[in-house]
């Protein structure tokens, strides 16, 4: 993950942040809304496309700067702390709308059809998914655990190892509907000024897969 000794490494500075930035760190941002508790940019509005960019350079490896380092695999979308137990996300999918919950002290509502399809203003397509290989016991309609699509590939790389994913070139087909659940788009990466990966072509087609993904059902 992204530390700040590679930002020297790179010749950057570190921001610094004399205000607040210990109260942010221990609150998540919660003790000082508007302010973001990775980098303490002020963040008038969509935290969650804004705290995507800092989830995703970090992931990739990719310089940023920052107050309080993204560290961790399976990072809050709203806050970028790992393994808190309220920002466990679970989701509902209904026939009409797809209902995501969790509690963190960052989050925010937003449109889920709009925000996973993403847009040149507000690339950020980081929502919750449901991970299609995992075994969800009970109806289709109940609230199964949900991942945030920017660590999809780390949870399939811990919990699905021997799949391909766009990140581990080794491995059996991605099923399609896994794939789309997974996949981080080029104006993403063109957007927070990631380098573009080559095209991930291990896929398995839809029709050989049961049962359909999150991405098949409506939003």
């Amino acid at each position: 993950m992204f530390h700040t000794d590679r930002l020297l490494m790179a010749g950057l500075k570190q921001l610094v942040c004399n205000v607040g930035t210990e109260l942010l760190s221990s609150s998540r941002g919660k003790s000082a809304p508007g302010i973001c508790p990775v980098c303490c940019e002020n963040v008038k509005s969509d935290i969650r496309s804004h705290m995507g960019c800092h989830i995703l350079r970090a992931i990739r490896g990719v310089p940023d700067t920052v107050v309080n380092p993204i560290s961790g695999r399976l990072l809050c979308g709203f806050c970028g702390w790992c393994g808190e137990a309220d920002c466990t996300l679970t989701m509902k999918i209904l026939s009409r709308s797809i209902q995501w919950s969790m509690q963190c002290p960052r989050m925010e509502p937003f449109q889920y059809g709009s925000a996973n399809k993403g847009s040149d203003n507000h690339p950020c397509h980081n929502v919750p998914v449901i991970c299609m290989l995992c075994h969800h016991p009970g109806k289709e309609t109940d609230a199964w655990p949900a991942i945030w699509r920017y660590n999809m590939e780390a949870h399939l790389t811990d919990r699905h190892p021997e799949y391909a994913h766009p990140g581990k070139a080794d491995g059996l087909p991605l099923p399609e509907d896994v794939y789309e659940a997974t996949a981080v788009t080029a104006l993403e990466e063109s957007k927070f000024s990631i380098p573009t990966r080559m095209a991930f072509t291990k896929i398995q087609q839809k029709e050989n897969v049961q049962p359909a993904g999150v991405h098949a059902l409506k939003c």
